[in-house]
């Protein structure tokens, strides 16, 4: 890597995210990957939390810090995060003030595992902003039409749009008030939704297009008009829903990224979306090993490097 370089690291978190941005002097992450330590505990093919990644690398202080939505394999890592590394910018879906009236939603009374791992996102959000205001974090409302540009890089939001604010909003008051049976609805509506609130994000440099949908899946992904990408990470860790075809064929993408853990929980890496890609001549990378990835080597992250003449390489890196 030299200074006229952009390196995009997505880190081995297992299920879930985080990517690290880098160009010269300034450095982003987008997201975390999950705070349970249960999601670390097989380190086999090389899973790392963020933030001993972060530390791994030396990196001691963040430009910008991005969160895509609430969900726990990808904001709950930012908690150490926060607490550790000053950052300057933080982006999310969120206003400036609306968590601070958010109530505390206690996970060990969720009905099941992935219930109360959304209820802990949902604290873990609160305690995230909280930190960042302590410390004059400047704390941005990302939305369409958000943008960032240094030295040649640009980092644009495509979605949520202004429909989905208040959707998204409304959906959070609604989690906030609810109680007994009205909150089990309120709860689900909210954790189903969520990853189709997701901040998009597109990232251009060197002539080249990097496109970060979070966890939208094809539904999500009609909210935007999508552009064509060198590099896109798929959405939804790539289960079978997470793009169709007349999307991808939009997209258009030469190198493809799948976040999903190697025991391919949920479907993720579902083979038949694979293969789709594959057939359209993608290049198919991963943060992770999932068996349906062919061999891999054990790795801490995946490295793709744009040149500052727009080549485009990558390599998997401990």
């Amino acid at each position: 890597m030299t200074e006229n370089d952009l390196t995009l690291t997505f880190v081995n978190v297992g299920y879930g995210e985080a990517i690290l941005l880098q160009r010269g002097s300034f450095t982003a992450l987008i997201n975390g990957g999950a705070g349970d330590p249960r999601e670390y505990e097989n380190s086999t093919t090389g899973r790392i939390r963020g933030i001993d990644y972060l530390r791994k690398r030396k990196i001691s202080h963040l430009d910008l810090l991005v969160a895509t939505h609430i969900h726990e394999d990808h904001v709950s890592g930012l908690v150490p995060v926060v607490q550790e590394i000053p950052a300057d910018t933080f982006w999310s879906t969120l206003r400036k003030d609306e968590t601070d009236h958010w109530r505390y939603l206690d996970p060990a009374a969720a009905p099941r595992p992935t219930s109360a791992k959304f209820l802990q996102s949902v604290n873990d959000m609160r305690l995230i902003l909280d930190t960042l205001k302590r410390k004059c974090t400047k704390i941005v409302q990302a939305k369409e039409g958000t943008q960032k540009t240094i030295d040649g890089l640009t980092i644009r939001v495509l979605a949520p749009g202004k429909a989905q604010e208040e959707e998204l909003a409304s959906l959070l008051r609604n989690l906030m008030n609810a109680t007994g049976k009205d909150m089990d609805r309120a709860r689900d509506v909210a954790d189903e939704s969520m990853n189709n609130f997701s901040l998009c994000l597109l990232i251009s440099f060197a002539g080249r297009t990097v496109l970060l949908p979070g966890d939208r899946n094809e539904k999500g992904l009609q909210e935007i008009a999508l552009p064509q990408a060198d590099i896109y990470k798929v959405g939804h860790h790539g289960q079978m829903d997470g793009v169709n075809e007349e999307e991808l064929k939009a997209i258009h993408p030469k190198f493809v990224v799948c976040c999903a853990s190697s025991d391919r929980r949920f479907e993720s890496a579902a083979p038949g979306l694979l293969k789709r890609m594959k057939s359209l001549g993608c290049t198919l990378t991963f943060s992770d090993c999932p068996d349906t990835a062919g061999p891999l080597p054990a790795h801490h992250a995946l490295v793709y490097t744009i040149k500052g003449d727009g080549a485009i390489d990558f390599r998997y890196g401990i």
